[in-house]
């Protein structure tokens, strides 16, 4: 399973499929009619009647909203007539949001420091498992290095460490497992530094029933010690990959210039500067591109120009070209749905300062995994814990919606139903005036571990207790978005 308060109703392609151009009727009814009942057995297992909310303007979130609130009102009304046990109690009103994934799709294609998303968006990933690339270069026959993937799981209910530290950026999260693996192993190395001393009579039997009795200790310890250093060490070797992945495509840089695109510092320059190194990842290449047309609202006709011949000369060979045709031939309206970020409160602070990020790459550049990383992690933490990202556009959403103010703009646009009100009129039903204890926040399209963690941090600001769980038709990581984007893109050229 994923973590507690996460969900994915696993549905493939699910972005092609309710942006198709030509998808017909059967086929779009058929896949909004599978994610209503997919969302009601939700709200039924956790046996809540939700106030529904969507975009006014929403396109498959409002038929999904208003579906979902005509099933929900049905089953109240049969669980009344029929005195069933199973109708949702009255005191549970968590908000259930539901957004198109057009509301923010750059949030799709960033790149991101927090340790869980970037597990998920840079290794080979299943539901709570890992693949690691391997080299085994035993083999008899020749001298060629095979390649072997190493699978680990990742479970929250049985792992504390990626428990705790999941939702940590990557530097303080290097910091944490290689000082608890130094210390669980100091820890077992004790045992071994036991030994009689040369005593007589009284004092070696004093001694030898001190040794037993922490022998004893010991061996009660051992079993769980063991467990730990063996699941360190697996996030040891997680790290140690990660690493060499920001190393060799340089992520802190892109993170840098992905956070300022979408703040509204949107540098030109850097971008063709990037554009033109051939030692770049093609896709990191892609996907930064993707977030500045996305984050533009108008581009001069020169620049346009200019920045595709240094497209066309930079992607030749990719398999996702198509994609920036999409993103092209939709900013317009994909602008207009998309919710704007705020900008950090301090401005100073709204991305990493360039001379920080150069110092912690040169770092990493010089490290090996091991005697070094608590120092270079340590480095990275003092360097990024300072750095407010812009909100992103679902959290702050779901924000409004939870704090639930009657002046607040996007409170009261919101289309709102109550399932358990019998006016099909969104406008004209009373409404809840107290705040929202519990969010269940679901995205049509694909979601991903950014806007999660985002929502999961926003929950944690309260003093009272605030309950977020976030939920997708799947979860993508930005290759396989931007891979959607290509066939999107394809089906456009195709019918042009």
């Amino acid at each position: 399973s994923y973590d507690h308060n996460l969900f994915s109703l696993q549905i493939p392609n699910s972005y092609v499929t309710f942006n198709h151009p030509t998808i017909s009727p059967h086929v779009a009814e058929a896949s909004i009619d599978s994610v209503v009942k997919s969302l009601f057995s939700v709200v039924l297992s956790m046996e809540v009647t939700p106030i529904i909310r969507c975009s006014p303007d929403g396109e498959a979130s409002l038929m999904i909203a208003k579906k979902l609130n005509d099933l929900i009102k049905e089953h109240i009304s049969f669980s009344s007539s029929s005195s069933s046990s199973s109708s949702f109690p009255a005191y549970k009103r968590p908000v259930l949001v539901i957004l198109d994934r057009t509301i923010d799709l750059s949030v799709m294609l960033q790149h991101t420091w927090t340790y869980e998303a970037m597990v998920y968006d840079l290794l080979d990933c299943g539901i709570n498992r890992v693949k690691i690339p391997t080299e085994n270069n035993d083999n008899e026959n020749d001298n060629e290095n095979i390649s072997k993937n190493q699978t680990y799981d990742l479970d929250c209910d049985r792992d504390e460490f990626w428990r705790e530290y999941k939702g940590e950026i990557f530097p303080k999260m290097a910091a944490a497992v290689d000082t608890q693996l130094k210390e669980a192993k100091a820890e077992r190395n004790k045992f071994k530094q036991m030994q009689i001393n040369d005593s007589k009579g009284e004092d070696l039997t004093n001694e030898l029933i001190s040794k037993t009795q922490g022998l004893k200790d010991f061996a009660k310890k051992l079993p769980e010690l063991q467990k730990q250093i063996d699941q360190l060490s697996i996030h040891l070797e997680i790290a140690s990959y990660i690493m060499t992945m920001i190393k060799e495509r340089d992520l802190n840089l892109y993170v840098t210039l992905e956070e300022g695109f979408m703040s509204g510092n949107l540098s030109k320059s850097k971008l063709k500067e990037i554009l033109q190194q051939n030692n770049k990842d093609t896709c990191d290449k892609l996907r930064l591109y993707l977030i500045y047309c996305l984050s533009s609202s108008s581009i001069s006709k020169e620049d346009s120009l200019e920045l595709e011949r240094l497209i066309n000369e930079s992607f030749d060979n990719i398999p996702y070209k198509n994609s920036i045709s999409y993103i092209k031939k939709k900013s317009l309206s994909l602008q207009s749905k998309m919710v704007k970020r705020n900008k950090p409160s301090n401005n100073s602070n709204s991305q990493p300062k360039k001379s920080k990020t150069n110092n912690f790459m040169s770092m990493i550049r010089d490290t090996v995994m091991g005697e070094n990383l608590s120092n270079l992690a340590q480095a990275g933490v003092k360097m990024f814990k300072n750095q407010n990202a812009s909100e992103l556009p679902i959290t702050k959403i779901v924000s409004s919606l939870m704090d639930n103010k009657a002046d607040d703009s996007i409170n009261k646009n919101y289309s709102y139903f109550d399932p358990k009100i019998n006016n099909n009129n969104s406008n004209n039903i009373p409404r809840k005036t107290t705040q929202f204890q519990q969010a269940i926040v679901f995205t049509v399209g694909g979601g991903n571990y950014s806007e999660y963690q985002s929502l999961q941090d926003h929950a944690k600001n309260f003093d009272w207790k605030r309950e977020i769980i976030y939920g997708s038709t799947e979860l993508l990581s930005g290759v396989q978005f931007v891979d959607q984007l290509h066939q999107l893109g394809s089906l456009f050229e195709s019918n042009s």
